[in-house]
C-alpha cells in the first residue's frame, strides 16, 4: 500500500513537472500571419514612436518593463521594449517556445498572468531565468491580423485589473497603426540591391587577386635581400664578398618589384576599403536621406564600371539636400542607374558621364549624360532599372537622348 501511495506521488510530481515545461511552443506551424511583416516592421532599428510607446505602457501599469513584441517562426522580436535587461536589450529576441506573448497571439486576445511559477500555460524558462511573476499582454495588429503583443511584465505577483487591460488596448491600438505605417515602407528589391552591388563586389573580387598574389612577389623579394643581408654579416675577405656579390641578383630590380607589390596592394586595399562603404550604405534604411551622402556611396559601388568610360564629372550638390526616398534606395537607384548606363553600347570615345541638376518645387531631378553617347544605351539603362523597381518607390526615372534623369521628392 505505502508503495503504492509512493508510486502515485512519483507520478504525480512528473505529470505536473510535465506540465510546467520550461519550453511551450502553442502555435506550431500557425503563422500565415508572417507575410504582413513586410516594410521596415522587422528592422532591427530601433523606431522612436514604438519605443515611446513602450514607455508609456510600463509607466501606466507600474511595471518595470513594457515591450512591442512581433512572434515569428522560432523567435519572439522585441520591435521596442522598457526596461529590459542588457542581454536582451542586445539580441531584441527570446525563443518563441520561451515567450509569453505567443499566447496572445494563438487566443488573439488579453492574456493576464497573476502568478507565472505556477501557470500552466506559462513557459518556465523566462520565470526561472529572470524572476518573472506577472503578465499582462494585448494583441497588437498589422491591419486586421494579430501578428504580437503590447505588454508589460513584473518581477513580483500582481493581478492586473479590467482597467489595466484596457488602458494597455488604448497604447496597443497606437502601437498597431505604427506597424501598419511600418509594413507599408517599401524596402529595395533583392534584384536592385544585387545590380547595386554588383560592380563593387566585381572590383572587390579583381582587388583579392593582388592581395593573393602581391604577397608571394613579396616574400620573393625579402628572400633575395636576406641573401644580401647574409652576405653583409658573413666573415669573409673582401675579394670573395665582391665575388659573391656579382653572383646574386640587381638589388635595384629587387627593390622595384618592392615598390610595385606595394603600390598595388595599395591600390587594392583602397578598392575594397571603397566597395565595402558603399555596400555598407545599402544596408541603411533612414526614412531622411542626405542626397550628397547617396551620390558619394553610389560613386563608390558604381566605380567599376563607370571608369569604363572615364568616371563621372560630379556636379555641386546642396549639403543640406535631404529626399523622402530611405538612404539604401537611392543609393541602389543611382547606382544601378549609373552602372546601366555605362555598360551601355556606346560608339568608341565615348565619355565621360556628365551629372548636371535642377531644382523645382518639392523635386530635385539629376541627370547623367554620357558624352558622345547612345541614345538606345540611355534608354535601354532607364528600362532595366524601371524594371527592377517595378514602381514601387514613387521615384521618376526617365531617359532623355543620352541622359538618364532621375527625380526625387524632397523633404
Amino acid at each position: 500500500m505505502e508503495s503504492c501511495r509512493i508510486s502515485c506521488s512519483r507520478f504525480r510530481c512528473a505529470l505536473y513537472t510535465e506540465r510546467m515545461q520550461s519550453r511551450i511552443d502553442t502555435l506550431g506551424d500557425s503563422v500565415e500571419y508572417l507575410d504582413k511583416l513586410t516594410g521596415n516592421v522587422l528592422s532591427f532599428e530601433a523606431d522612436p514612436i514604438l519605443q515611446e510607446l513602450a514607455a508609456q505602457a510600463a509607466e501606466m501599469l507600474k511595471t518595470p518593463m513594457a515591450l512591442v513584441s512581433l512572434v515569428l517562426r522560432r523567435t519572439q522580436h522585441f520591435r521596442a521594449s522598457y526596461g529590459l535587461p542588457p542581454e536582451l536589450e542586445a539580441t531584441k529576441a527570446t525563443d518563441r517556445a520561451t515567450s509569453f506573448c505567443q499566447l496572445v497571439v494563438r487566443d488573439e486576445m488579453p492574456v493576464l498572468v497573476s502568478n507565472a511559477a505556477t501557470d500552466e500555460r506559462i513557459p518556465q524558462d523566462l520565470v526561472h531565468r529572470y524572476g518573472l511573476e506577472s503578465y499582462v499582454g494585448v494583441p497588437v495588429t498589422i491591419g486586421d491580423t494579430v501578428v504580437g503583443s503590447m505588454c508589460g511584465l513584473d518581477v513580483v505577483q500582481r493581478a492586473f485589473t479590467p482597467q489595466d487591460v484596457a488602458k494597455l488596448r488604448v497604447i496597443a491600438k497606437r502601437a498597431s497603426s505604427r506597424l501598419t505605417e511600418l509594413a507599408s515602407e517599401q524596402r529595395p528589391s533583392f534584384e536592385l540591391l544585387g545590380k547595386a552591388a554588383d560592380p563593387a563586389f566585381s572590383d572587390i573580387r579583381n582587388a583579392l587577386v593582388v592581395l593573393v598574389t602581391a604577397p608571394g612577389f613579396v616574400s620573393t623579394a625579402v628572400t633575395e635581400l636576406e641573401s644580401l643581408a647574409a652576405l653583409t654579416k658573413a666573415d669573409l675577405s673582401d675579394e670573395a664578398r665582391l665575388r659573391a656579390l656579382g653572383a646574386l641578383p640587381d638589388i635595384a630590380s629587387t627593390l622595384q618589384d618592392l615598390r610595385e607589390a606595394a603600390h598595388e596592394l595599395n591600390k587594392a586595399a583602397k578598392r575594397v576599403h571603397k566597395g565595402v562603404q558603399g555596400m555598407e550604405s545599402l544596408l541603411a534604411l533612414r526614412p531622411d536621406t542626405n542626397l550628397t551622402s547617396c551620390i558619394i556611396s553610389a560613386g563608390r559601388l558604381a566605380d567599376h564600371h563607370i571608369k569604363l568610360l572615364g568616371g563621372v564629372e560630379w556636379a555641386h550638390l546642396p549639403p543640406m539636400l535631404q529626399v523622402l526616398a530611405p538612404s539604401a534606395i537611392v543609393v541602389a537607384i543611382l547606382t544601378a542607374s549609373l552602372s546601366e548606363l555605362s555598360l551601355g553600347k556606346h560608339p568608341r570615345g565615348a565619355g565621360p558621364i556628365r551629372m548636371s541638376t535642377t531644382q523645382s518645387s518639392g523635386a530635385f531631378c539629376m541627370r547623367f549624360d554620357v558624352v558622345g553617347g547612345s541614345e538606345l544605351a540611355a534608354s535601354t539603362a532607364v528600362a532595366n532599372v524601371n524594371e527592377l523597381l517595378d514602381d514601387a518607390f514613387g521615384l521618376v526615372i526617365s531617359a532623355d537622348k543620352t541622359s538618364v534623369n532621375l527625380q526625387f521628392a524632397l523633404v
